[in-house]
């Protein structure tokens, strides 16, 4: 009996956890990244995401938090993007 009030109480948790989550999710900015986007390349849908990870940053650096960044599978480089030097060995990505 004490195994099923835990068990049904892990569950409860378990349920609100991913509430809040997707709440906070929800009430935050969505900045998408994908190198492929034929789009305005604005990051404000996966149509228009940026095609640098170097410009999502420097938008959700100029946010107020929560900013979510969603980043299409890929290879992303620091020195792309934002006005970075191509081939730049000291550019990295700041988060």
């Amino acid at each position: 009996m004490i195994g099923t009030r835990i068990s049904s109480l892990s569950v409860k948790i378990t349920f609100a956890s991913v509430l809040l989550v997707c709440s906070v999710a929800a009430s935050g900015i969505v900045i998408h990244v994908d190198a492929n986007a034929p789009g305005a390349n604005d990051g404000t849908s996966w149509e228009d995401a940026y095609n640098y990870m170097q410009d999502a940053l420097v938008e959700a650096n100029s946010l107020s938090p929560p900013v979510e960044i969603r980043v299409a599978g890929g290879t992303y480089k620091p020195d792309q993007g934002g006005g970075q030097p191509l081939g730049g060995r000291s550019c990295s990505f700041g988060l």
